[in-house]
């Protein structure tokens, strides 16, 4: 059984398509926003036998918002666990997995993960299914990915 941290960050630059835009009785000039977000979450991997694995953890984010000059922030604590279940059959790994996240600003993510390794191939592979409701706005997103092992 294992503790864990881990953490991350983000940033992304918008720009708008409009020329101008009426904010607090001022004209702003083509707009643009600036965001981030900075994300710690600390937890513990409870492995039940040598295949099945559980990782609850607590955490905090931090958004940081900058539009047209207007900027904003926001701190919330998060929760969630994790899933995994892993086996080897011949020379490939298999592993399946399931997640859950919230914070206290009502965001919620559940994803799901298929994968695959083959250690004598030195390559792997992922496919990963979400879907996150914030502010009851929901967006889904799919990834796969791809890796050479070495």
């Amino acid at each position: 059984n294992d503790l864990f941290l881990r953490a991350g960050f983000g940033v992304m630059k918008t720009m708008f398509d409009i020329d101008s835009v009426w904010y607090n009785n001022k004209i702003i000039k083509e707009p643009d926003a600036l965001s981030g977000f900075l994300v710690a979450d600390f937890g513990k991997r409870f492995v039940f036998g040598d295949s099945f694995f559980v990782s609850p953890f607590v955490g905090l984010v931090s958004e940081l918002y900058d539009v047209a000059g207007i900027s904003y922030s926001e701190y919330n604590g998060r929760l969630g666990v994790g899933a995994d279940y892993k086996y080897a059959m011949s020379d490939l790994e298999y592993g399946y997995g399931a997640y859950v996240t919230v914070d206290t600003n009502g965001f919620i993510s559940l994803a799901g993960n298929v994968g695959f390794v083959s250690p004598s191939d030195m390559i792997s592979g992922n496919l990963k299914l979400t879907v996150v409701r914030m502010l009851d706005t929901f967006s889904y997103k799919a990834s796969i990915d791809a890796k050479l092992l070495f």
